[in-house]
C-alpha cells in the first residue's frame, strides 16, 4: 500500500495534473470494491 501512495508521491512531482486524474480514477476503483465488498 505505501508503495503506491509513494509512486503517486512520485508522479505528483512529476506531473500533477495526470497524477490527480489518475488519483481520482483510483479512488473510484477502490470505492467500487468497499461498496461490493459491503453490498455485493
Amino acid at each position: 500500500m505505501f508503495d503506491i501512495i509513494l509512486n503517486y508521491s512520485l508522479r505528483y512531482i512529476v506531473n500533477p495534473k495526470q497524477s490527480i486524474n489518475t488519483l481520482k480514477q483510483y479512488t473510484k476503483l477502490l470505492n467500487c470494491q468497499i461498496y461490493s465488498a459491503l453490498y455485493g
